[in-house]
């Protein structure tokens, strides 16, 4: 059996190579622009429930903090959020890009936020704006032992600007990146 090579044959592979390729373009500038969401893959389903399926929380702690990696050296302001300002934080929590995988390999945070669901401490978090990254303690039981995450998110986009003013306005003057509107 020959195989026969034909100007017809070529054409269809060279049509489905530039098709492929056009998609394959489109995709990543797409992703590049941040038109394109694709917060389901990258996302995983152990982190959504301190990310974007975080349960409704009773109350929430948001301290201004000094620190680096694990270790707050410093807590230099502390509020409380409960009712609607609580419903309010997790309503911007929950919009925010979060993708896995570290940011930048740094982690020096200025804000951590811990979540209460009936009372109980439910997670923990380090925000560092500048690194692009979240670490989470987790505290699923009290049975079982803290777990310790690593997240990033996109401190450009919309939703973390929103998150940073919002964070910057509780404790002013702390964050001296941050432009509140």
């Amino acid at each position: 059996m020959t195989l026969r090579h034909s100007k017809q044959t070529d054409f269809s592979w060279f049509r489905v190579i530039t098709a492929t390729a056009i998609i394959l373009v489109g995709l990543v500038a797409a992703a590049a622009a941040g038109l394109w969401t694709y917060k389901l893959i990258i996302e995983p389903p152990s982190f959504s429930r301190l990310t974007s399926a975080l349960p409704a929380c009773n109350r929430i702690e948001v301290e201004a903090v000094q620190g680096s990696e694990t270790t707050i050296s410093a807590v230099q302001g502390s509020r409380t959020l409960v009712a609607t300002e609580a419903s309010d934080f997790e309503t911007i929590w929950r919009s925010q890009p979060f993708r896995n995988g570290p940011g930048d390999l740094c982690h020096s945070p200025i804000y951590r936020v811990r979540f209460y669901k009936n009372d109980a401490l439910f997670a923990e978090a380090t925000i560092c704006f500048g690194c692009n990254n979240i670490y989470f303690v987790d505290h699923p039981t009290a049975a079982s032992t803290r777990v310790f995450r690593e997240i990033s998110f996109n401190a450009a986009t919309v939703e973390s600007k929103r998150l940073r003013s919002y964070l910057s306005q509780m404790f002013p003057g702390h964050d001296p990146g941050a432009k509140n509107h």
